[in-house]
């Protein structure tokens, strides 16, 4: 039993003597979050610079604009009665869209015509185009049943004129992330992906380190076998790791304000899902001859990793193939775990297949990489004694 902590130990001390892995493990986690956490501290996009062309200056076209105006996410910079001059505008990239207010709305409403508004909006950048066309027709929903109050409230009473204008409401409640807030959704995936990229580049460097020096079979041997040197160091690494994960949950929390209900279950899921990932660099270090192979395999991984995961598209809408892969990524169960205890607030019993699939994975992982562990310490060349 000594000889087993002492050797858990030791691997331990490899971790701060060596400068790569004392900054994957220490270092850049905290710096990722800080940076990607400020990055994205404004959280939803505000304030989107448009231009108002007027058919003609009316009670009604500016309601319309008030309302426009008066949301969070649109900023009127320009109100013409010019279309060329707000296309100008948006030529030079000055507004990010052109509403255009046709002449006489008020009357044809009034009359009960149809009336036809127009936007143009800019759409190279998918976030800016999605909220400002979301934005425009919630606003323009409530400029035109502004107008239709207006002119039934004349004739009935407000209550009855409200429900002649609004016989169904809608009510929406997302679950979650109520205020669609993009920088909660992307800043989580970028949490994710942070952790499980630094945490394999740190882990993989003892194991590719100990292969390009020859040495990785006396070590096996201190251990016993490659299974309690694949079980051994994957425990040391974690009992590093887990307190480094707590840091980094409560910073993600107090700092950014990100929800974390169930922390429990969830500090929990991160203690397997850790466990996983070393198994996983294990696997990775005894495959790759050396340091180098192994950063080249990972800069080539990290980005198929983040996409795969489920996070930025559904899974359910991927290949057959794609599903696959995604299944043997770790940040995959953890993911829907992370979203269901912390944005839905679910309950642990819901979330057992993702347990399974993590507990899976990490098993896999750590049998596998005994493997390659054994058959990479048998091909390792001697070192050479010395003469004495």
């Amino acid at each position: 039993m000594n000889k087993l902590g002492s050797l858990c130990y030791r691997e331990i001390q490899k971790i701060f003597r060596d400068k790569e892995a004392f900054l994957y493990f220490f270092v850049l986690p905290f710096i990722g979050t800080l940076f990607f956490g400020y990055l994205y501290s404004l959280r939803t996009v505000n304030e989107i610079p448009v231009a108002v062309v007027y058919g003609e200056h009316t009670a009604g076209n500016r309601l319309i604009e008030n309302y426009i105006d008066s949301s969070p996410t649109v900023k009127v910079k320009l109100i013409t009665t010019s279309y060329q001059e707000a296309y100008r505008l948006f030529e030079r990239e000055e507004v990010s869209g052109v509403i255009e207010i046709p002449r006489h709305m008020g009357g044809d409403l009034k009359h009960r015509k149809s009336v036809k508004l127009i936007a143009l909006v800019d759409s190279r950048n998918l976030v800016v185009a999605s909220t400002l066309m979301g934005a425009l027709q919630k606003a323009v929903g409530f400029g035109q049943m502004g107008i239709k109050y207006t002119i039934v409230k004349k004739m009935l009473p407000s209550a009855e004129a409200m429900q002649r204008i609004l016989p169904v409401r809608f009510v929406s409640h997302p679950l979650g992330n109520p205020a669609i807030d993009y920088g909660f959704f992307v800043l989580t995936g970028l949490f994710m992906m942070l952790i499980q990229q630094c945490l394999l580049v740190g882990s993989t460097v003892g194991v590719a380190s100990e292969g390009e020096k020859g040495t990785l079979k006396e070590t096996i041997g201190g251990w016993g076998n490659s299974f309690t040197y694949a079980l051994g160091r994957s425990l040391s690494l974690l009992a590093v790791q887990t307190p480094i994960n707590a840091l980094l949950l409560l910073l993600y929390n107090q700092l950014f304000h990100m929800p974390l209900a169930n922390l429990t279950a969830l500090a929990l899921f991160f203690t397997l899902f850790s466990f996983t990932v070393i198994t996983f660099s294990q696997l990775l270090g005894a495959l790759f001859p050396d340091r180098a192979a192994v950063f080249q395999f990972l800069v080539f991984f990290s980005m198929p990793a983040f996409f795969l995961g489920g996070y930025t598209w559904p899974s359910e809408n991927m290949s057959l193939f794609a599903k696959f892969l995604s299944s043997l990524l770790p940040t995959t169960p953890l993911l829907n775990v992370f979203t269901r205890l912390t944005v839905l607030e679910g309950a642990v019993p819901f979330i057992g297949r993702f347990w399974l699939h993590q507990a899976l994975l990490a098993l896999a992982y750590l049998l596998l990489g005994t493997l390659a562990l054994r058959l990479r310490s048998r091909r390792a060349p001697k070192i050479p004694q010395a003469q004495g």
